[in-house]
């Protein structure tokens, strides 16, 4: 009798990737925003799945996302807690 090893397959890593969109809460991250934004692009997510919703950062934040290309979204007054909603 013989036995054939079937191997599971993969997903393809570049579809998943086109199938997530990663949102990213901030205030005030000017400092970090752009390591995240850089690390996410290198693990293969796509610039055009990627959000910064901003909630008035004072800081770089906004300007540190726009260099990088991906879309911001301001807003005020609601905060970190109603992305989750």
């Amino acid at each position: 009798m013989t036995h054939t090893m079937i191997k599971p397959q993969k997903p393809d890593s570049e579809d998943h990737m086109n199938k997530v969109t990663v949102i990213i809460p901030t205030l005030n991250e000017g400092s970090s925003i752009g390591k995240v934004i850089d690390e996410l692009l290198e693990e293969g997510f796509k610039r055009d799945r990627i959000i910064v919703v901003d909630g008035g950062s004072t800081d770089e934040t906004i300007r540190e996302a726009e260099l990088r290309h991906v879309t911001v979204i301001q807003q005020e007054g609601k905060g970190k807690a109603c992305l989750l909603y």
